[in-house]
């Protein structure tokens, strides 16, 4: 289960101000809800903010984009159509190794 912070945690551990924190919620790097106390707070994802962060640290050099891209831990293209799960590709939800086995190309 993962774990929520308050907004002003969530702006103190990425030091940004709170325009640059709704602009990283809309554009899907951090996960937000409504505050269970209080739904006119939200709360962020500290995962996402994690990540955020460690991309961050690492920056923008050529080396370091080339060394994050061939990470099997991290992907580097979020999709819910295809994606790499414990060393094997999946296509909607199914091994895409068994897909190409069996299934037709419309399929």
């Amino acid at each position: 289960m993962s774990e929520w912070l308050s907004r002003d945690e969530a702006l103190e551990r990425l030091k940004v101000r709170p325009q640059t924190l709704y602009a990283y919620v809309s554009r899907g790097r951090i996960g937000m809800r409504p505050d269970s106390a209080d739904p006119r707070r939200s709360q962020y994802r500290v995962d996402d903010i994690a990540a955020l962060m460690m991309r961050r640290e690492r920056g923008r050099s050529p080396s370091a984009i080339a060394e994050s891209a061939i990470a099997w831990g991290e992907p580097s293209l979020v999709t819910s159509i295809s994606t790499v799960s414990h060393g094997h590709l999946v296509y909607r939800g199914r091994d895409a190794v068994a897909l190409s086995e069996h299934a037709t190309l419309e399929e």
